[in-house]
């Protein structure tokens, strides 16, 4: 008889959306990943949103898919992204949410302190505040 082999693992697969500073502006991004690869998405943001801090985000199943949305606060939802696979052969999917901050551990002197002659390496703390959470 042929050797034992264990069943597989479920593949994994995950969906992250938030916002990101990348370039000198905010964007909405969000990131799919399965054990294959991941894919990174990028929107900007428009410009009535630069003086806000935060951003509203909506994700929804509508059939196999996956439907990520951001709030524009003068156009309403926006669509981000489509997943069109996230759901493909599973009935039912546990979800887990969760909430998170990052930024790069040596942050070094930004673009705007390099041309005008600011710090070589500025020491910033990263504060985040996480206010009317609402998961549902």
């Amino acid at each position: 008889p042929p050797a034992y082999a264990p069943p597989a693992p479920p593949a994994s697969k995950w969906v992250k959306v938030g916002l990101e500073f990348c370039n000198n502006a905010c964007h909405a991004t969000s990131v799919c990943a399965t054990a294959d690869g991941a894919d990174w998405a990028l929107t900007a943001l428009p410009p009535h949103h630069a003086r806000r801090l935060d951003l509203r985000v909506k994700i929804e199943r509508i059939g196999y898919a996956l439907w990520i949305w951001y709030e524009d606060e003068v156009a309403g939802w926006k669509k981000l992204r489509e997943v069109t696979w996230f759901f493909w052969g599973v009935e039912d999917k546990a979800v887990r949410v969760g909430v998170y901050a990052s930024r790069p551990a040596n942050f070094g002197a930004t673009h705007y302190e390099r041309r005008h002659g600011g710090p070589s390496v500025t020491q910033r703390n990263l504060c985040v505040d996480f206010e009317g959470l609402e998961i549902f």
